[in-house]
């Protein structure tokens, strides 16, 4: 792993993390996520793929977000510049632990994201706020 220099920590993402429990029916709980915090990264696209197998063409961008390390794992999800990005990888090889390395994927909306005619509602950052808040209807 390359060593981390400040000044290239220039964008911001909002980290959320996965809720686990049950709810007092006793179903488990699932796409509800809490809000962990704001950190500096890098941000780079790594790769962009499409997929034409269904009705509609999907494509997904793959994102290497590097940050200083804290306790991030699989399936977090961030929001940087009004796109969702879903966390399919975590390198934690830093010894130091000074750094920590994901990958992430966006698709065209994220599929469990509001979509229309293959774009992105307006209000979809506001949607998963209110998703973050009282979890998937």
């Amino acid at each position: 792993m390359k060593r981390l220099h400040a000044g290239k920590l220039d964008q911001r993402i909002t980290l959320y993390k996965p809720l686990t429990g049950k709810t007092e029916s006793g179903a488990p709980i699932t796409h509800k996520f809490e809000k962990v915090g704001t950190v500096w990264a890098a941000v780079e696209l790594v790769g962009i793929a499409e997929d034409n197998s269904g009705e509609k063409d999907q494509a997904t961008g793959k994102h290497l977000i590097t940050m200083r390390w804290r306790n991030v794992g699989k399936n977090w999800i961030g929001i940087w510049r009004n796109q969702i990005l879903r966390v399919i990888g975590v390198d934690d090889t830093d010894p130091q632990k000074r750094q920590k390395q994901l990958t992430a994927e966006t698709e065209n909306a994220v599929a469990e994201m509001w979509i229309n005619e293959n774009t992105l509602v307006d209000d979809a950052t506001e949607r998963l706020r209110e998703v973050v808040n009282e979890g998937w209807p």
